[in-house]
């Protein structure tokens, strides 16, 4: 079960039609403290199902999103990017859904 202090952030998904309650598998909150933290470009596992939701809450910052190279057999470990890169502002408080091709055929990561 989510933990409780979610459970607003999912019903307000929930009635946006964004994901439902039964497809959420778990909450990860990572704390970036001053401009030196950045996530690595990245796909995420298939074990966290076909919906990545994404919640900013302090502060603004750039998400590059990495174009892969289509594969033969999908694995998310192996996929090359093609060098095309499309930056978007993720602003304080939005919401970003990754599903479909965002989901499984672009990397994102947050530059240092």
């Amino acid at each position: 079960p989510l933990p409780e202090q979610f459970l607003f952030f999912m019903h307000r998904m929930e009635q946006r039609k964004i994901i439902n309650k039964e497809d959420c598998q778990q909450v990860i909150v990572n704390e970036y403290l001053g401009l030196k933290q950045g996530i690595g470009k990245h796909v995420d596992c298939d074990v966290f199902g076909d919906t990545i939701v994404s919640l900013s809450l302090s502060a603004d910052c750039i998400m590059q999103l990495y174009e892969t190279k289509p594969q033969e057999t999908y694995n998310f470990k192996t996929l090359e990017n093609t060098g095309y890169v499309y930056s978007i502002k993720l602003e304080r408080r939005s919401l970003l859904v990754l599903k479909g091709d965002a989901r499984y055929k672009w990397k994102h990561g947050i530059q240092k």
